[in-house]
C-alpha cells in the first residue's frame, strides 16, 4: 500500500464503497425529502479510508451570509454558504495529497446554520471524490431551495412597504396592489402577510387617534 499514490488510494476506497442510504427524512417549507446525513456518509467511509490510508481534514471554510428569511410566526432564518477545501492526504506521503473545494447553504432559527453549512459541505467533498451514489436529487433540490428563497425575499419586500405605509389610504393601496403577487404564493404566506397588514394598520389607527 505505501507505494500507491492519492489517487490510487482514493481509487480503492470506491472499489470498496459505491453507494450510501439515505437515512433521514428533512423537512423543508410543507413538503419533505429523504437525504443521506453527514453522519452516515463518514461512517460508510470511515473504515474504507483507514484501509487505503487516506486522511481528510479542512483546510479552508469559509462563510457568505445570504439574505435572511422569516418564519409564519416572524421569527428571523439565518442563511448561510459555506465555502470549503477538504484535503485528502496519503499517510505514508503527507506531501502527496487531493484538494477538492465544496460548496452549501445552510439555514437556521437559532445559531446552527454555520453548523449545518459546514457538515453539507464535507458531506458534498466526501460524495464528489469518491464518486458515491445516493440517489438524491441535488439540482432538483436547488430549484426549491432557489424558489422558497424568492419567495421569502417577496414577503420581506411587502412587508417593508407595508410598514413604510404612513396612513391607512396607502396601507390599502398597497394591499390592492400587491393582492395578486401575494395570491401566487400560496395560503401560508397570504395570511402572514394579512396579519402583518393587520398589525401595521392597528399601528397606524393607534397614531391617528
Amino acid at each position: 500500500m505505501g507505494s500507491l499514490n492519492i489517487y490510487q488510494r482514493i481509487n480503492k476506497v470506491m472499489q470498496t464503497v459505491n453507494y450510501v442510504k439515505k437515512d433521514a427524512q428533512i423537512r423543508m417549507g410543507q413538503g419533505s425529502y429523504k437525504a443521506v446525513t453527514h453522519d452516515n456518509v463518514l461512517v460508510t467511509l470511515r473504515n474504507p479510508m483507514v484501509q487505503a490510508g487516506i486522511v481528510s481534514a479542512m483546510i479552508r471554510v469559509n462563510y457568505q451570509e445570504l439574505p435572511q428569511g422569516t418564519t409564519k410566526n416572524g421569527g428571523t432564518v439565518t442563511n448561510l454558504r459555506c465555502h470549503m477545501t477538504v484535503r485528502y492526504t496519503n499517510i505514508d506521503d503527507p506531501s502527496d495529497f487531493l484538494d477538492v473545494e465544496s460548496f452549501a447553504d445552510g439555514q437556521d432559527q437559532g445559531d446552527k446554520a454555520p453548523g449545518k453549512a459546514m457538515s453539507m459541505a464535507f458531506k458534498y467533498a466526501n460524495l464528489k471524490t469518491f464518486d458515491l451514489e445516493t440517489g438524491e436529487n441535488e439540482e432538483s433540490r436547488v430549484e426549491t431551495y432557489e424558489a422558497q428563497s424568492a419567495k421569502q425575499s417577496i414577503i420581506a419586500s411587502i412587508k417593508d412597504e407595508f410598514a413604510a405605509a404612513s396612513s391607512i389610504d396607502t396601507l390599502n393601496t398597497l394591499r390592492t396592489k400587491h393582492r395578486p403577487a401575494v395570491k401566487q404564493l400560496g395560503s401560508q404566506a397570504t395570511n402572514e402577510l394579512l396579519e402583518y397588514w393587520d398589525e401595521c394598520a392597528a399601528q397606524l389607527t393607534n397614531k391617528e387617534d
